[in-house]
């Protein structure tokens, strides 16, 4: 395993940065903004390249990318999803030309259906058909599920995750946890792992409390992390530990270099035993 950053915009100044705080693989976010996928292809592929040259030159692995996070679109109409799923689409290409392994999705609307708890409606069915669009785009990256954070999402906890891959049918749909939204829903990682195990290939790494996404440092949160470290032994779960926490953002200038390798041995720690 690899202790991973989540990396906006980046610099070499800012790699230097991460290695120097013990970081070792980057999860490449500049994939977000769905504009970029508006531009012309060699246009966006080149601003990747670049990006990826400049990680790896400083000592970086590229670990993962997030593509385009789809905003809440009850009220979309069918010009708005479009734009959304294409944008997600061509981010997926990309990463497969430019040997990114992994690429991360959220569903694409997740509030639930209020006729329907248990999710089977509207919802789900636009997220299988929308998953199964999307993965015709895989080729050269594997694609991964990321679980919803808050109380009437999709994909809260394993079961919903299990609910979901079964009904895609597709084993190249693969998934990404967040321990923070996890912890939001008050679920441990063992009992995500007995549902999906098997699909776990990238970790988001952050604590939170019961019904919040803050986006916290490990240990600093509710989430029992010494299950999450005796869970991901027992399933020998060897993807890497992406921090995504907002701890060193918040911090002054002048304390993130520290602030930041007293993460990476935060996150280092969840490999011990």
């Amino acid at each position: 395993m690899l202790v991973s950053k989540n990396g906006d915009g980046i610099s070499r100044e800012g790699c230097r940065a991460m290695v120097a705080a013990g970081w070792q693989a980057i999860d490449l976010n500049d994939t977000c903004e769905p504009s970029l996928f508006y531009k012309e292809e060699a246009e966006y592929l080149a601003y990747l390249e670049k990006a990826i040259a400049t990680a790896k030159e400083e000592g970086l692995v590229i670990g993962q990318c997030h593509a385009p996070m789809v905003r809440l679109l009850k009220n979309s109409n069918e010009e708005e999803r479009e734009y959304w799923i294409t944008a997600i689409e061509r981010c997926i290409a990309a990463a497969g030309k430019l040997g990114i392994p992994y690429t991360v999705v959220h569903p694409f609307e997740y509030e639930w259906n209020s006729q329907s708890p248990e999710g089977l409606g509207p919802v789900f069915d636009l997220n299988v058909a929308y998953l199964r669009r999307i993965l015709r785009a895989a080729e050269g990256t594997v694609v991964c599920l990321e679980n919803m954070p808050g109380r009437r999402v999709f994909l809260k906890g394993g079961m919903q995750m299990r609910m979901m891959l079964d009904a895609v049918g597709d084993e190249r749909l693969m998934v990404c946890l967040d321990t923070g939204h996890l912890f939001s829903q008050s679920e441990k990682t063992s009992a995500f792992f007995e549902r999906v195990g098997d699909r776990v290939k990238v970790t988001h790494i952050h604590d939170t409390c019961p019904d919040e996404d803050h986006h916290l440092p490990v240990y600093v949160g509710r989430g029992d992390w010494e299950d999450f470290k005796t869970t991901i032994k027992k399933y020998g779960y060897t993807g890497n530990l992406n921090c995504e926490s907002s701890f060193v953002r918040r911090m002054h200038p002048a304390f993130r270099a520290e602030a930041s390798a007293m993460e990476c041995r935060w996150v280092k720690s969840l490999m011990e035993s």
